[in-house]
């Protein structure tokens, strides 16, 4: 295992998911280390190219894979990354798009389905290999947690993730996950909408995100089983399907995470889910990136998530 340092994870850390809707790299890095210091999150700003299939696409190449950081889609990484070096915080959190949301994408171009997810898996892991080493080289003591951003690992009647079973979803997502712990990074795996849990359960990262407002009874015992062996929740508390409230209430977003528990913990069964477990082993986020907000309520959006963080934080341990 490469050398690392572990991720200060605790219960209400706020995190960083996927895209800003800045045009100016500098501001967007800027935004992200003043709204959420304790772990920023590397920016994404797709209004200028940096979407995240864009950013793996150096990689998928026949003829070039680079070994360093390229500019170009990474263009908010590099200023995040000189940010840094002059003042390191504790831990960085970074994403890659995952192999099978790359994969999937191939294969709608036309590249046969297995050749598709292997040349994806490849190439997300040398784009990891890329952006951690920017990072060590940023800031060599912070701890760095690394999100696999899979769209399109939803839950399908059909047993299949697109084109593919699931244990070959879960071989390419496992593979990229292996490689963050050989990087020495605390994997995560973010995923938009309800996930396959099966996938997540086989590829077995550190941290599972997800919008916590799309799980029912049905996840359940899914997400007892990831916390019971010692994972841990980055939970959506905030829309970003609509507009940002302006009266958007941190102590609000608390409380409908915590009914969604007890609606989860009410669902029974073997594996019971555990609202205690969960606030002790949960991180909060916005349900998705944010670069379908202004500038304004991205900023409010990363402030109020973080606030929101703070009070769940408070309360373990007192029962409330």
């Amino acid at each position: 295992m490469a050398d690392g340092v572990t991720a200060p994870l605790r219960p209400g850390l706020p995190v960083g998911i996927g895209g800003l809707p800045h045009d100016d790299p500098e501001a967007a890095a800027r935004l992200v280390l003043d709204a959420q210091p304790e772990l920023p999150a590397c920016p994404q700003l797709p209004a200028i190219g940096e979407g995240m299939l864009d950013q793996v696409r150096p990689w998928l190449a026949d003829d070039t894979t680079p070994s360093v950081l390229p500019t170009g889609a990474w263009g908010a990484a590099h200023a995040f990354f000189d940010l840094v070096a002059a003042e390191p915080p504790p831990a960085l959190k970074l994403q890659v798009a995952g192999p099978v949301t790359v994969g999937w994408a191939l294969a709608d171009t036309g590249v046969p389905d297995q050749e598709g997810l292997a040349r994806a898996t490849r190439a997300v892991e040398a784009a990891l290999t890329a952006v951690v080493g920017a990072a060590r080289r940023a800031a060599p003591r912070a701890g760095i947690v690394v999100f696999l951003d899979e769209p399109r690992l939803s839950l399908s009647s059909d047993g299949r993730v697109g084109p593919w079973s699931r244990p070959e979803a879960a071989c390419a997502l496992g593979a990229a996950v292996g490689h963050l712990g050989a990087l020495g990074c605390t994997s995560g795996v973010h995923c938009c909408a309800r996930p396959d849990w099966s996938v997540l359960a086989q590829a077995a990262p550190t941290i599972v995100s997800l919008p916590a407002a799309l799980l029912g009874g049905g996840d359940a015992a899914q997400a007892a089983r990831h916390l019971g062996r010692g994972g841990w929740i980055a939970w959506g508390v905030l829309p970003t399907d609509r507009p940002l409230s302006s009266d958007v209430d941190a102590h609000q977003l608390v409380q409908a995470l915590r009914a969604r528990w007890d609606q989860l913990a009410a669902a029974g069964g073997d594996d019971r889910f555990d609202p205690a477990l969960a606030s002790a082993r949960g991180l909060v986020s916005a349900d998705c990136g944010l670069s379908g907000f202004s500038e304004a309520d991205a900023c409010r959006a990363l402030h109020v998530v973080a606030a929101a963080g703070d009070i769940l934080g408070a309360r373990v341990g007192t029962g409330r």
